[in-house]
């Protein structure tokens, strides 16, 4: 099973900020499906919702997942995709430069 390192992270964020997940919805419409969701690895924040939840947790959104690796970001089943196109991407950079 994938660990889901997102979501681990967006908890630990939660919880070393002091709130509960209801406090956290009230940020999100009042809406705490969207926070567990995000949470169990079922969906995850928009970039406008990460904004939100660094400002609320007090930290940055480079320090919310820089620790986390590509292949962490990456669903599993996209990952053949992104390994595909960073790939290209080196390849591109060495011919254009």
């Amino acid at each position: 099973m994938h660990e889901n390192h997102v979501a681990k992270m967006l908890k630990k964020l939660r919880e070393d900020a002091g709130y509960s997940m209801e406090k956290v919805a009230q940020y999100f419409d009042g809406d705490i499906n969207i926070v567990e969701a995000w949470e169990n690895g079922t969906d995850a924040p928009s970039a406008y919702d990460c904004f939100v939840l660094s400002e609320l947790y007090g930290v940055s959104i480079d320090s919310m997942f820089g620790a986390l690796s590509a292949k962490e970001l990456v669903p599993e089943d996209k990952q053949d995709d992104y390994s595909r196109e960073a790939w290209i991407n080196r390849l591109a950079k060495r011919h254009a430069g």
